[in-house]
């Protein structure tokens, strides 16, 4: 079985209001081009079809056209399945029409039977290939009709996602019955022990694509590698925008996003994965990268390297349009605005500065650092409330030994995270 697993595409995105209709239409325009030159069998998109729940008319007629534009080629299947972006009910209202074209859409695993996201996956000859278990985002709430046990040490979502996808295998199974075939999953969740994690960052750790950032992570719990059942051939994973492995496994990937979503996002590789099982169960994963239809760039730094960066246009234009973001160091009596717009009328017509952006700080008081606000994207809200925990209590262990100190800090987490949890699911559900 050879597939495609890419995600994350956020249709409708206007990134400090960049229209991105041309973008967005060109990848699918290569999309295709690729998934029939890599004569895959199946495309699978693990979330966040949309950037948000009510996206404009002009992004759902994309998605509609790119999909429909696949019928005639190689690619016999489609796997949808819904993110934290999407609206679960908007990608499911269309799903009895797709579904005639072969194309499955799981929008949203609310008030559903687990089977009713395992499907078989087809060749050209209409034999069974492959089992997707098409798994989306899911809420606590949607994940408590699966798991509903009592849990107070935090393991609430390694072990309702466990269950979801142990009983998904277990009817994949039964339907591939004697056939050698693959079972693949897909998922959009927050994984921990990421390669290019933050986290790992003050070790020079690098991504499997040689970055140690980004990832843009929502009100997602934690989960890890150990939820994936061994016998999955392979997990395609939606929500971190960068292409990485969970745990090191090859086996649990995330895609990344075709797209730059931030400026903080703007230096990493784009990609889509190329997968390909063998009849031995041997899985070979190909990064493809993803041709960028415009370019963004953050110049960082004081006033003066900033204006040095963008004087460079003036001699040397860039081929493609080129969106950039100032992000500055703070400077006494230095006005960055008005010393950019004495400039700006000197730019080749495709250079645009569009967001300036003074950098500001938050000081982690475990490591005496600052991290960055736009890399607070990296941490979920578990990690930055322990962190805040941490660094308000900062006085009841710094100077205690090492081995006292954890118990303390253990301690001090175990007191105060499960408030400040309890007034973050009163906060969303409020928004809901």
């Amino acid at each position: 079985m050879k597939f495609i697993h890419t995600a994350d595409w956020h249709l409708g995105n206007r990134m400090h209001d960049i229209d991105r209709n041309i973008e967005q239409q060109n990848f699918f325009y290569w999309l295709k081009d690729e998934i029939e030159k890599q004569e895959a069998q199946a495309l699978v998109v693990s979330g966040d079809i949309y950037d948000c729940a009510n996206p404009p008319v002009e992004s759902r007629r994309q998605y509609i056209q790119f999909l429909t534009s696949l019928v005639g080629t190689k690619c016999k299947n489609v796997i949808i399945v819904g993110g934290n972006h999407d609206s679960g009910a908007l990608l499911d209202s269309e799903k009895d029409i797709l579904e005639l074209l072969n194309i499955h859409v799981v929008g949203s695993i609310a008030n559903m039977e687990i089977g009713d996201a395992v499907f078989e996956l087809y060749d050209s000859d209409g034999k069974t290939a492959a089992i997707c278990c098409a798994i989306p985002y899911a809420r606590e709430s949607e994940l408590r009709q699966f798991f509903d046990e009592p849990v107070d040490d935090g393991t609430f979502s390694d072990r309702a996602y466990k269950t979801v996808y142990e009983n998904a295998l277990d009817i994949a199974k039964k339907i591939a019955g004697e056939k050698n075939i693959p079972i693949i999953a897909t998922g959009h969740l927050y994984a921990a022990n990421l390669e290019g994690r933050l986290g790992e960052a003050k070790k020079e750790t690098k991504s499997d694509d040689g970055t140690r950032m980004l990832d843009v992570v929502g009100k997602l719990g934690s989960v890890h590698a150990q939820i994936f059942p061994a016998d999955f051939d392979y997990v395609a994973l939606g929500h971190i925008h960068y292409s990485t492995m969970v745990d090191k496994n090859p086996k649990v990937r995330y895609s990344g996003s075709p797209f730059v979503m931030g400026f903080d996002e703007a230096n990493i590789e784009r990609n889509i994965l190329s997968v390909e099982i063998d009849s031995e169960h041997k899985t070979n994963v190909k990064k493809i990268a993803v041709p960028q239809t415009f370019n963004f760039r953050r110049i960082s730094g004081n006033c003066r390297y900033i204006m040095e960066e963008l004087g460079k246009y003036k001699n040397n234009p860039p081929e493609k349009k080129t969106f950039v973001e100032a992000y500055f160091v703070q400077e006494d009596g230095i006005n960055i605005h008005n010393e950019i717009e004495k400039i700006e009328g000197g730019f080749p017509e495709n250079v645009s500065v569009v967001s300036v952006k003074a950098q500001t700080k938050f000081f982690d008081s475990e490591s005496h650092e600052n991290l960055d606000m736009d890399e607070l994207k990296n941490f979920n809200e578990e990690e930055i409330f322990k962190k805040l925990i941490l660094q308000k209590k900062s006085s009841l262990f710094l100077d205690l030994p090492d081995e006292e100190k954890e118990k303390t800090k253990a301690d001090l987490i175990k007191k105060y995270l499960p408030l400040f949890m309890e007034v973050a699911a009163e906060i969303e559900l409020g928004e809901k």
